[in-house]
Order: C-alpha cells, then structure tokens, then sequence
C-alpha cells in the first residue's frame, strides 16, 4: 500500500495536551512519505517557529530541531503540524 500526502482545507487544532521531545535521531538518508511534506509546508509557509508554537502548541525548539534534521517528531506532533498546515495522508493505491 502506497500514500501519499495532499492538501486540505485547514483544521481546528485541539491546542490542549502535553508534548516532550523524542530523544530519537533521524535517518536523514531515508525519504519519507509524511516526514518530507511536513517539513516542505513547514518551511515554504516561512512561519516564524514562534508564531508556529502559540498556534500549535508544539515547542519551537523540537520544530527546528525536526527541520534540521536532528530529531524526529512523535506521531502525534506530526498530527498538529500537518492538520495545521492542511496535509492529510490518503492511501493512493496498492502496486
């Protein structure tokens, strides 16, 4: 089953809830289906991380840290972002 990631009108976001960073590193050299596109929209939005952070509720730090490639982001952090910025996963089809 392939996926992929298209835009959608944007959603509520539920700014409740706690979020900590995950200690895990990023394997830069693997492309991925949902990781790619949210840090494609995170940054074309040119948003500044701050401005990011009071709409969201997730940390700045953990946002550049994700955009550089340091750190990757629990699932439900990718959630936020992506209903933030209107990116929804649909299954695109089996080969």
């Amino acid at each position: 089953m392939h996926c992929r990631v298209l835009a959608i009108s944007k959603a509520r976001i539920d700014k409740g809830g706690g979020l900590c960073d995950n200690d895990r590193t990023m394997n830069a050299q693997r492309q991925s289906p949902i990781t790619d596109p949210l840090k494609e929209a995170i940054i074309r939005s040119g948003m500044a991380y701050k401005i990011l952070e009071r709409e969201t509720g997730v940390q700045r730090s953990s946002i550049q840290r994700f955009i550089d490639g340091r750190q990757s982001i629990r699932l439900d952090v990718a959630d936020r972002l992506a209903a933030y910025f209107g990116l929804e996963l649909i299954e695109r089809g089996s080969k």
